[in-house]
C-alpha cells in the first residue's frame, strides 16, 4: 500500500451528496443543458470578437474563461485598479515566477446578454487605455498621473 495512488483512499459519498451529483447529471444531459452549453460557448465567442474588435487581445481556445494579454509595458497592479475604478470584476493572472506573460482572466456565463458582454467590453477597453497612461511619460519633464479626487489631499 505504500506506493498505491491516493485514490485507493476516499470516503463515500452521503446519501445527499450522490442526489445532488444525479440531479446534476440529469440537468447536463437533458435539452435545458446542451441550450446551456451553446449559449456559454456563444456568449464566449461573442465576448472574443468585441474584444478583438476593440484592439485587444485574446488568448486561448473556446471557453467560458476568456484570456486577453496584456501589453508588456502595462503593469498588472495599474490595470487592477483601474479595473475597480470602471466597476469591472476580473482575475489578472500574474506569476512573476513563470515566463508566461501577465494576462486577464474574464468569467463568461450562459445568462450574460449581449448588452453585459458590450458594457464589459467597454469598460475593461476603458481601463486598459487608463492604466497604459497613468503614470506615464509624454515627454523628458511631464508626467501624467491621474486626477485627485474632491476633497482628498494633495
Amino acid at each position: 500500500n505504500f506506493f498505491s495512488p491516493t485514490v485507493s483512499s476516499s470516503n463515500p459519498f452521503s446519501s445527499v451528496q450522490s442526489a445532488t451529483i444525479l440531479q446534476a447529471l440529469d440537468i447536463v444531459a437533458s435539452d435545458e443543458g446542451r441550450e446551456q452549453r451553446a449559449a456559454l460557448i456563444a456568449n464566449a465567442d461573442l465576448m472574443r470578437a468585441q474584444l478583438t474588435a476593440a484592439g485587444l487581445e485574446t488568448c486561448g481556445d473556446s471557453s467560458p474563461i476568456v484570456s486577453v494579454a496584456l501589453p508588456s509595458q502595462m503593469r498588472p497592479q495599474r490595470l487592477r485598479a483601474q479595473l475597480a475604478e470602471v466597476g469591472l470584476l476580473a482575475q489578472v493572472a500574474d506569476d512573476p515566477t513563470t515566463r508566461r506573460p501577465p494576462r486577464l482572466r474574464l468569467l463568461v456565463t450562459a445568462n450574460h446578454c449581449a448588452q453585459n458582454i458590450q458594457d464589459a467590453v467597454t469598460r475593461l477597453k476603458l481601463a486598459f487605455d487608463q492604466a497604459a497612461w497613468v503614470g506615464k511619460p509624454v515627454s523628458n519633464t511631464t508626467i501624467v498621473t491621474p486626477m485627485r479626487r474632491f476633497g482628498t489631499a494633495a
